[in-house]
């Protein structure tokens, strides 16, 4: 026989009892400790041997934490701490100063987080100097013990304090009467939580140190009388030991029988054990429970059936219904047993409220096909016994041989007493696939047989959709397999169970082991699921925990995913839309990415409040797309990732996405390859409240839209971070810091001569507090290689700076900076709409535009709306003929302009190069001054060419 179950429970647990007095009786503890008596309101204690003991006040801060484990119930599994609750504190140290004493709760009771406060007792080592009595207290490092102490455990004696072992508790538990009726009594009674913590840091996390298991038992009708209960270790050998007798155990109005034992955790290792029940009569019966060794911070499940499970079972519930069976390879047997029935020949049963016939059968299959499910029911009944009693095989199923069986079927439930055993040994492909899927049913099956049993492997497809919107079932099977788990195994197997809160323990697959799509969309659409299972697997196959808890919104925490291996889309969408989570995984260990291995995974949990630690060093393309996106509460991500080199295609687009509370970006300092397409967009747009960038982006390559929208409306971003990169292809730096209004400090240079169309295209748009540019290459002598325009002038997404520095109102002056040497022949729009509505732009060094050689559209619109423009910068360009548009609109609305300078040889007598350039700029005699080649003579008078009235100069190249 095997345990049923063996669980490991997340979190720690509760006990909230009435108000009660603390007894007095705990500080006897204290005062009879030797060398111990009070001094009179000084401070100071009596003089012990070689020193001297000092009252020093502490105050701690007590929680439970991951490793705390135990609960009260099947749902709540939170420590709460009690008024009655005390904190025993000693020194963790041997010899020296000594530490003790008792700390008394408080605030915090009913709550997982409680206040304690005291005084405690110091001893001072002072053999070198015996008579000083001036008061102390232990260095901030000083090493203390805590164990929580209940009332419970001090009614009951339960700890001891020895005297001559420096002040510390001497025994925990008495295990030797170490059961209980209930989990909630034996936790009371035998727990014991412990903690580590310095005297500088009083802050204790407590872990369990007992472990327990809880005993739930099933008999036959006719087994009514009290019972004796003992459980026998080493049976058959010499060594044979009883752990427990519990006698006078009595049964309930079902015949169940339910108690738990406690154990000191680590101390016990269960080896031919044996369960042993007897009424004093003629009832003997014995289990047997499988080897293992008991564990502190555990609880181990352990469920037995004193019952005839023999076949599969079919009872009518408070009404008589019509059984009809749709399968002529069955018989069935109403008299228990005696005589047996074809179904081929009777397929219709009459059954009375309460009764119950048994069925067993010779095919290989009960597969539903088109309608046909095992048998209907024209009211409501329960199933129970071994489903293998249909089966000529009584241990293994072959492939589909109950896919659908119960499927949509609104009138069956389980039996509440007696279990539905699956307890096939080998299973087939997709043997168990939507077996119950859409059913009624309020309680899952066991996967067991009556001995404990179960199936080590679960093939391609076994599982899949089994119990696919079972609506009304509340609570999971235990899963026990522990080998393979092949292709979608457990895919969707309770996806859709909107009642269900309590999930499996724990799902276990060995790294070697396992397939794609194991435990994918599992428990998808769960939003009752208020727990996660442990999930121990060290390596994660394609699509293995993809949308595995997607839409579960009760779900408040993450379960540890010790993963170091994680293939493509493994934890793709795992946690999305779990709306209620505040807490992930501490870190995800694995080193090595793979394609979307974490896109998505924790996108829309809007309370989530910290990121896990990211060990990731090589990425993979879409690995962290979406991965954090619209987590509204995220506010700390680790201070730095270790990604080295590149950053693959859309490998952290969206990462995180409008994380409204995230205060800093991690640094990226190692990535100096290159990112990839879409590598970093949008990675943090929308973080309204993040304070801090990475100091540097290192990359030497962007591809296409690698930066596109990365700082998207960071609204309290001051300095953005350096830009090393000196290939940026298409779109690459696109609205990187758009809407961003506190931006002060753009990067020092933007030292990239390799450029894609749209490159730096509304950059900075909106940057209203922007107070310089970065300085652009310009070394004399170089072509640099500029997008190519692909389409007509009116085209602006062509232009690699189209609106830039659009409405930047902190860009006062442009002095020092220049764009590109005059020898670089520029491209269609690329300075179009640069500085457009800099309304508080006033100077540009006359050098600013060197170009020579133009394109269309090159400078349109450029200084358009600039109400504070004095001087428009030097245009040097002599031959602009087949650059249509290159000056349009570049001065319109700059009421303040009154210097113009343009040595176009080219005639400009219509307004193909400059339509509208200077409209709505002041005009009149002596606003300002135009400068022109002396050689051109075709300049008009009018807002497409010279403002009216302005003093008009030559000037000779």
């Amino acid at each position: 026989m095997k345990i049923l179950y063996m669980a490991v429970v997340y979190k720690i647990l509760i006990m909230h009892k009435p108000i009660s007095n603390i007894l007095t009786s705990l500080l006897i503890f204290i005062i009879s400790l030797s060398a111990c008596q009070r001094m009179p309101d000084t401070g100071q204690e009596a003089v012990a041997e070689d020193g001297i003991w000092t009252k020093v006040h502490y105050r701690a801060t007590v929680t439970g934490n991951a490793e705390t484990k135990a609960t009260l119930d099947a749902i709540d599994r939170h420590y709460l701490f009690e008024e009655d609750d005390l904190m025993y504190v000693v020194d963790s140290e041997t010899g020296g100063d000594k530490l003790y004493g008792f700390l008394y709760m408080i605030s915090g009771a009913g709550a997982t987080k409680a206040v304690f406060e005291g005084d405690l007792m110091y001893f001072v080592k002072k053999s070198s100097n015996p008579d000083v009595y001036e008061p102390e207290r232990p260095a901030d490092g000083f090493a203390v013990t805590g164990t929580l102490v209940s009332k419970v455990q001090r009614d009951n004696s339960v700890y001891t304090i020895n005297a001559s072992n420096e002040g510390k508790i001497a025994s925990g538990p008495d295990f030797g009467d170490h059961y209980a009726a209930t989990f909630k009594e034996a936790v009371q009674k035998y727990s014991t939580f412990t903690a580590e913590a310095t005297y500088g840091n009083p802050s204790f996390s407590l872990v369990q140190g007992t472990t327990f298991l809880m005993f739930s038992l099933s008999f036959e009708d006719n087994v009514n009388t009290s019972l004796t209960i003992s459980l026998k270790n080493n049976v058959g050998s010499g060594s044979e030991t009883t752990l427990f007798t519990r006698p006078s155990v009595a049964l309930d109005a079902d015949h169940n029988a339910s108690f738990v034992a406690a154990f000191p955790g680590g101390t016990i290792t269960l080896s031919s054990a044996k369960l042993n029940v007897s009424d004093g009569g003629s009832l003997n019966l014995t289990k047997s429970l499988a080897s293992v060794s008991l564990q502190g911070n555990c609880y181990y499940n352990v469920a037995k059936a004193f019952l005839d499970l023999t076949y599969f079972t079919i009872q009518a519930r408070d009404a008589a219904t019509s059984i009809t069976f749709n399968y002529s390879t069955i018989e069935y047997s109403t008299d228990n047993g005696s005589t047996w029935i074809s179904a081929g020949s009777v397929p219709t049963v009459p059954l009375a409220a309460d009764q119950s016939v048994k069925v067993r059968g010779s095919g290989t299959s009960y597969k539903n096909t088109a309608t046909n499910t095992i048998f209907t029911s024209t009211a409501s009944c329960y199933i129970y016994g071994d489903i293998m009693s249909l089966f000529s095989n009584p241990t293994t199923l072959g492939s589909e041989a109950l896919r659908g069986a119960f499927k949509d079927m609104a009138n069956i439930d389980m039996h509440p007493a007696r279990p539905l055993l699956l307890s096939a040994q080998t299973l087939g492909q997709r043997c168990y696939q939507q077996m119950f899927a859409g059913s009624s049913i309020t309680r899952a099956p066991e996967f067991y047989n009556n001995e404990g049993d179960f199936a080590a492997n679960i093939p391609n497809y076994a599982c899949y959709q089994m119990f696919q919107g079972c609506t009304a079932l509340t609570a999971a099977p235990e899963l026990p397999a522990n080998g393979t788990i092949g292709t979608e195994g457990y895919r969707g197997m309770f996806s859709g169970c909107t009642a269900m809160a309590i999930p499996p323990t724990r799902l276990t697959v060995s790294p070697a082991n396992g397939s794609s799509s194991n435990f994918r969309e599992m428990f998808q659409g769960c939003t009752s699921l208020l727990l996660s299972p442990e999930l121990s697997a060290t390596e994660v196959k394609s699509n293995g925990c993809q949308s595995m808890f997607q839409g579960c919104t009760a779900l408040t925490a993450a379960p540890d995913l010790p993963a170091v291996t994680v293939a493509n889309n493994a934890y793709n969408n795992m946690f999305l839309g779990c709306s209620a989570m505040t807490a992930g995984p501490n870190a995800l260990p694995a080193t090595t990415m793979s394609n979307s291995c974490y896109a998505g995974m924790f996108k829309n949990c809007i309370l989530l409040e910290a990121a896990p630690q990211i060990d990731a060093v090589t990425l993979a393309q879409s690995c962290f797309s979406e991965m954090f996106s619209d987590c509204n509460a995220l506010r700390t991500a680790q201070d730095a990732f270790s990604f080295s080199g590149d950053i693959p295609q859309q490998a952290c687009n969206k990462m995180f996405y409008n994380c409204a509370a995230l205060n800093k970006a991690p640094e990226m300092l190692s990535v100096t390859g290159t990112i990839g397409t879409s590598g970093c967009n949008e990675m943090y747009s929308g973080c309204a409240q993040m304070r801090t960038a990475p100091s540097s982006l290192n990359a030497s390559t962007v591809s296409a839209t690698g930066y596109k929208m990365m700082f998207y409306n960071c609204a309290w971003l001051v300095d953005s971070p350096a830009i090393t990169a000196t290939s940026i292809g298409t779109s690459g730096c696109q609205e990187m810091f758009r809407g961003c209004t506190r931006l002060q400090n753009p990067p020092a240079a933007l030292p990239a001569t390799t450029l894609g169309t749209k490159v730096y295209l509304r950059m900075f748009y909106g940057c209203s507090n922007l107070g310089s540019i970065p300085d652009f290459p310009h070394e004399p002598g170089v072509i640099y290689d500029l997008p190519a325009g692909t389409s007509g002038e009116n085209n602006q997404q062509d232009g690699f700076c189209f609106q830039m520095f659009y409405k930047c109102d902190g860009l006062t002056t442009l002095e020092g900076k220049q764009l590109f040497n005059s020898i670089t022949p520029l491209k269609l729009g690329c300075f179009q709409d640069m500085f457009s509505t800099c309304a508080n732009l006033v100077s540009v060094p006359e050098n600013f535009l060197p170009a020579t050689t133009l394109a269309q559209s090159c400078y349109r619109g450029m200084f358009q709306s600039c109400g504070k423009l004095e001087r428009a910068p030097d245009l040097l360009a002599l031959d602009i003929s087949g650059c249509a548009n290159c000056y349009r609109f570049m001065f319109e609305s700059c009421k303040k302009l009154n210097y113009i300078k343009c040595l176009t040889t080219t005639s400009v007598a219509n307004d193909t190069y400059t339509q509208n350039w200077v409209r709505n700029v002041p005009t009149g005699a002596g606003k300002g001054t135009f400068v022109k080649n002396s050689g051109n003579s075709t300049w008009p008078t009018n807002v497409h060419g010279i403002p009216s009235g302005w003093t008009v100069e030559t000037e000779t190249p």
